[in-house]
């Protein structure tokens, strides 16, 4: 499939966002565990890193842990998600903590002790060529390959498996994690909106 190349990538985009829903299994759905963090998007350009949230902040100067997502090519923007891990647990209090902190020395000695892991799990544009018209399963190898590339060990791509979404949701409640999110894989990503081609499974077992 063809991607349409752009001379210019938006100075901010809004994610995609996801419904609510219940656990289930079906062969046209990709299952990814779902990260308790901060979502965000990470600009690639002039050489250097951007970190945007849903809100549309620009946080980069937070985390100068991921200044080596810069290496990522030119004009390339990947949505994922901020962790910190508390004893092997991703902790949301945590990684928004890391949002209020201004002075540089309590910045660099966090991102000593405590730093902060982005996990990407979408391609919105790489090296200037917007994919967000293709559909999911012809992004995710792009995502995989862009982190794969980079070799960055603060930097990863959430497992992604077609089908068994319900044995995923038990590992998910097992590890103590979030949940799971259901992608459809023929369907586009689609910025800014909210759509029944995602949606995000919780692990608490009424769903939802």
């Amino acid at each position: 499939m063809r991607l349409r190349t752009t001379t210019e990538i938006p100075q901010t985009i809004l994610p995609m966002l996801a419904t609510s829903g219940e656990v289930f299994d079906s062969a046209e759905w990709a299952y990814e565990l779902k990260w308790s963090g901060v979502r965000c998007l990470a600009f690639a350009r002039g050489g250097r890193i951007e970190l945007q949230t849903r809100n549309l902040n620009w946080v980069q100067p937070q985390f100068p842990e991921l200044a080596e997502l810069a290496a990522l090519p030119d004009g390339t923007v990947i949505d994922g998600e901020l962790v910190v891990l508390e004893e092997g647990v991703p902790s949301l209090g945590a990684v928004q903590r890391r949002l209020k902190y201004g002075r540089a020395a309590v910045v660099q000695e966090l991102a000593r002790n405590k730093p902060a892991t982005f996990i990407a799990f979408d391609c919105i544009y790489a090296g200037g060529e917007r994919l967000a018209e293709l559909p999911y399963r012809a992004r995710r190898p792009i995502t995989e390959m862009m982190l794969c590339t980079l070799g960055f060990p603060l930097a990863s791509t959430t497992a992604s498996f077609i089908g068994l979404g319900p044995g995923l949701l038990h590992s998910a409640r097992a590890a103590g994690l979030e949940g799971v999110m259901a992608k459809h894989l023929d369907k586009p990503y689609l910025p800014g909106k909210r759509s029944r081609w995602w949606m995000k499974i919780r692990s608490k077992e009424s769903g939802g």
